[in-house]
């Protein structure tokens, strides 16, 4: 068990080393400005004071510091939905009117998974009108409620000091501002999935957390699909934490996780069913597709717009004959020579996790449109925060790969390779699907707590040092 758990260490070590290089290599030839490294220093000291301080409720605090911030984007910027973001909140305002006829579109009879995302709006909908605003700031609830569970599980999984720097990091992730105006189903999602994830590291408690935990990501799952990244780390962590005096304990424990897992998602399929909101429920009905642009080397696993056209994809076309040719080019792209593969990856991984944070849904109507206030330029605006944003992320990559070397040897607790867990197989998934720089927005909560281990280990060592040195 221990070598399985060590090769868990290894990957994530060799991925976040690369990533690390990939974002230093981005910024020398991007010609991004370093001088950007003093306020992100000074910003590092400040959350280093603040963290030292004995602040009572700091969960509270922070809590309502990435609400207030969040929304203060929401009324600075106002972003229109576009691209799919626009068909789910057209999708949602005729939900709210009992008009069920959106799951004729095209989006949605491919991807009928996507539908409750828009049942949600439509019921924010009815409730407050078509208000696209009262959409975002509840889009600031969730991003500052996932802000708190960062905080919490940092907390429960590492110690309070690591709960702190890792949920400040996560407040003051610049990208964040960017989505908290989009309605994107991620907010929603990614909340749901580590409400479940803290109820399964938290130490104490009975097996209703395990169904408490079930229920949490088996509702995230039908917001947003990844719900499987999660049951397969669970599994695995209570496969490998256990000896022959647990095993059967924990195997129970995930029996349990996943029968609550089923129950829920099944059920609201169902309920999707027996109402008309869907026709045959929650499933993927081009399951194909993600692999067809995931492995396309032109695009580096981004979108293909000349992929859909090939397949013809929007338009009518049997799905046997659809899956047959998806399954064609699957086979092509994944018999291509090992140097290319490699290379295809190394480009995912560039993209994903190395490359600009893009506001494209966010400033649609502001990018590259000449506007400037007070003799200044959006685009240069947007432009100095891209390179600001730049350089404090990679810092936290930084601040994460050196907890992940410092640790290496160390024997961790099982939630910690939990954490381990969920982000390979969620980055092994994405070397095989499409890509996209905001489909990372999941895993950062995970990046954010492994990053403030980092930290907290850096701050120990130089406080080692002084000692030493009086």
């Amino acid at each position: 068990m221990k070598i399985l758990k060590k090769l868990f260490d290894i990957y994530m070590i060799i991925f976040f080393a690369l990533v690390f290089i990939i974002n230093i290599y981005f910024i020398v030839t991007e010609k991004i400005n370093v001088l950007y490294i003093i306020p992100v220093c000074i910003l590092l000291v400040i959350i280093y004071l603040v963290i030292k301080l004995k602040i009572p409720h700091y969960g509270l605090i922070i809590f309502l510091f990435s609400l207030v911030t969040k929304i203060a984007m929401i009324i600075i910027v106002d972003t229109p939905p576009i691209s799919d973001f626009s068909v789910m909140f057209d999708a949602g305002k005729m939900f709210a009117v009992n008009d069920y006829s959106f799951k004729d579109f095209q989006y949605f009879s491919s991807f009928p998974y996507q539908t409750i995302f828009a049942v949600y709006q439509g019921l924010i909908i009815k409730i407050f009108g078509a208000n696209v605003f009262v959409l975002k700031a509840i889009n600031c609830l969730f991003i500052a409620a996932t802000n708190y569970l960062v905080y919490r599980i940092g907390k429960s999984v590492f110690n309070e000091y690591v709960g702190r720097i890792a949920s400040a990091f996560h407040a003051l992730y610049i990208p964040l501002f960017f989505m908290a105006p989009v309605l994107t189903n991620q907010h929603i999602a990614t909340l749901f999935f580590y409400i479940g994830l803290y109820f399964i590291v938290k130490e104490k408690g009975s097996y209703s957390k395990w169904i408490i935990g079930g229920i949490f990501i088996a509702v995230g799952n039908t917001m947003r699909p990844i719900g499987i990244v999660f049951i397969a780390a669970i599994f695995i962590r209570n496969l490998l934490s256990s000896n022959k005096a647990v095993f059967a304990k924990h195997m129970k424990q995930f029996v349990i996780f996943l029968l609550s897992y089923l129950i829920v998602f099944y059920g609201i399929s169902g309920i999707s069913i027996a109402t008309g909101v869907t026709y045959n429920g929650l499933k993927n009905n081009n399951p194909y597709w993600k692999f067809v642009t995931g492995l396309n080397e032109q695009t580096s696993g981004r979108f293909s717009s000349e992929d859909a056209k090939t397949l013809q994809l929007y338009e009518e076309i049997k799905p046997e004959e659809l899956f047959e040719n998806e399954k064609k080019i699957i086979m092509e792209r994944l018999t291509i020579p090992p140097d290319r593969m490699l290379s295809l990856m190394v480009n995912k991984i560039r993209y994903m996790w190395g490359d600009y944070e893009l506001g494209v849904f966010t400033f649609p109507h502001l990018i590259g449109k000449g506007i400037e206030r007070y003799g200044v330029s959006f685009d240069y605006i947007y432009r100095q925060s891209q390179e600001l944003e730049k350089i404090f992320y990679t810092f936290i990559i930084g601040f994460l790969l050196f907890g992940l070397i410092r640790y290496f040897r160390d024997d961790k607790n099982k939630n910690v390779y939990l954490l381990y867990y969920i982000f390979t197989a969620y980055t092994g998934a994405h070397l095989l699907i499409e890509i996209s720089f905001r489909y990372k927005y999941a895993a950062m909560p995970i990046l954010f707590i492994l990053a403030g281990n980092g930290a907290f280990t850096i701050c120990n060592r130089i406080k080692d040092r002084k000692k030493l040195m009086c």
